[in-house]
């Protein structure tokens, strides 16, 4: 028993190895039930565990039982990442290279009161009872190919529909009614894309998604641009509650900048940046390089991390806010920032002219992290229940006083459970 008793001591946190006089002391198998020396009583058990005793918590957010009241943490610590939205899609994409050829150019607005709503991603939502016949056209040009067109939507040709047309002749050549349309083009050709509303027909909140796509590739909707742009922070901040998700006491600290990636320890104000931040636009001073024989472009990050091993190159960027579908980016050994280049980009020109409308941001691993002094904080804990949360992105290390009696208490039945095995 004694030895059992040792192994929950020894399990808490700060707290050296109880000898077996003490042991001894505070259980004794032997020991008569009217011997008050020999009991498990509360001033016998605080008489061994002496002075504070700690908890140690790490996650996305935690939490304990048996916080001190009012007392200091003595660490708190906090992870900071990158924020970057998807829009709920697999990954970012640009400039119509991934699956979805069609650049909804179809301005929101009313027409006929038919209210023509389309967002950032080219899905239209239509609503109203339309007065007169209601179309909506937009105009873009495509290469020649074989293409597969699509809505997603349960339009009929009496009620509303969408359409894919020849600006030139007017000649319809697909329609979203059902499934997938095809159609070839034997040239670049400008095309309409029109959203029509028959004349008295009332549309609820109706949702299209206008695709095009290759005829190899049949999947669900993406849109033709998906700008994420990535976010960093510029303060962090933890609250303490005494339940999940509640208000309760926030420590908010001002980095003083902007910061990607690192950590924050609160108690000791040190704040450690362990990655940097560019942003391309294919601005006049970037100084890329195409290269023929390996059809990528690439620009140096002189502060950049250089991993020593292929397997660490891959890994090495959290972030990029847009990528093509045809190409791939890392860091190599050079800090050089290389992306293999689609096929209709063969210089260094053509590169940067895409960039001015399709910016690239990258978070990578600097190659020797910066550390800040800021103000220290003194974040206290509630008594018994604390639940701890933050908004640095990452998890939270917190390294508490835990409250004697409660710590004692749960000690207590745990002995008593295994003397009543």
């Amino acid at each position: 028993m004694a030895e059992q008793v040792g192994k929950f001591l020894t399990e808490l946190p700060e707290l050296e190895t109880p000898t077996d006089g003490d042991l001894m002391y505070i259980v004794d198998a032997e020991a008569s039930a009217n011997s008050a020396s020999k009991k498990i009583t509360m001033s016998n058990l605080k008489r061994v565990l002496g002075g504070n005793v700690t908890g140690t918590v790490e996650g996305a957010s935690v939490s304990f039982s048996d916080g001190a009241d009012g007392i200091p943490m003595e660490e708190c610590e906090v992870t900071i990442v990158p924020t970057q939205d998807l829009h709920g899609y697999s990954k970012p994409w640009a400039g119509g290279a991934g699956k979805n050829k069609l650049p909804n150019n179809i301005t929101s607005g009313v027409l006929n009161d038919v209210t023509f709503t389309v967002d950032s991603e080219g899905i239209i939502t239509l609503s109203g009872t339309a007065s007169a016949e209601a179309i909506k056209v937009g105009t873009f040009t495509l290469d020649a190919g074989s293409y597969l067109y699509s809505s997603e939507d349960n339009e009929t040709f009496s009620t509303y529909d969408t359409y894919i047309s020849v600006k030139s002749t007017g000649v319809t050549i697909a329609r979203g009614m059902s499934g997938y349309e095809s159609f070839t083009l034997t040239e670049s050709t400008e095309l309409n894309l029109g959203v029509r509303v028959r004349n008295g027909v009332n549309v609820d909140d109706v949702v299209i998604k206008p695709m095009i796509r290759l005829s190899t590739a049949q999947s669900g909707f993406e849109p033709y641009s998906n700008i994420c742009p990535i976010s960093g922070h510029t303060d962090v901040t933890v609250t303490v509650a005494s339940t999940s998700g509640g208000s309760g006491d926030d420590t908010t600290v001002s980095l003083g900048r902007t910061v990607y990636s690192g950590t924050l320890d609160l108690t000791t104000g040190e704040l450690t940046v362990t990655h940097g931040f560019k942003t391309y636009t294919g601005d006049a001073s970037e100084n890329w390089i195409y290269t023929s024989s390996l059809n990528r472009v690439y620009i140096n990050i002189p502060d950049a991390y250089r991993p020593p091993l292929f397997a660490e190159i891959q890994s090495n960027i959290l972030h990029y806010s847009q990528a093509r579908e045809d190409y791939g980016a890392y860091i190599n050994d050079q800090a050089n920032f290389i992306v293999y280049a689609p096929s209709d980009i063969t210089s260094a020109a053509l590169w940067k002219t895409w960039l001015t409308s399709n910016n690239i941001q990258v978070v990578y691993e600097l190659a020797t992290p910066q550390t800040f002094t800021l103000t220290k904080e003194q974040i206290q804990t509630l008594l018994g229940q604390n639940y701890v949360r933050h908004d640095g992105g990452g998890n939270i290390k917190v390294v508490y006083i835990r409250d004697l009696d409660i710590t004692i208490n749960d000690l207590i039945d745990r002995v008593t459970a295994l003397e009543n095995e």
